[in-house]
């Protein structure tokens, strides 16, 4: 998807079938996720992972999107995924 819009308007299309990955159980990032969802309106599956799986899973379409520090997806970015 060419930007947040767009993404919230599929979700938003999707309720609960968009998967967003998330690193870990920590309450911070989880927290995140859910005020994101309240603030665009949308309800998203969070699938836990931990590690350089999380990478995996995206970059093989097994998660629409990703909750993270933007340095942990520089490998992606750099490799045009």
């Amino acid at each position: 998807m060419e930007d947040p819009e767009e993404f919230i308007s599929y979700a938003k299309e999707r309720p609960g079938d968009v998967t967003m990955e998330i690193r870990g159980s920590a309450p911070i990032p989880i927290l995140i996720a859910l005020q994101f969802e309240k603030i665009a309106g949308i309800q998203l599956t969070h699938v836990p992972f931990v590690g350089a799986q999380s990478n995996t899973s995206l970059a093989g379409g097994h998660v629409a999107c990703v909750l993270r520090f933007v340095g942990d997806s520089e490998p992606l970015v750099e490799a045009g995924k």
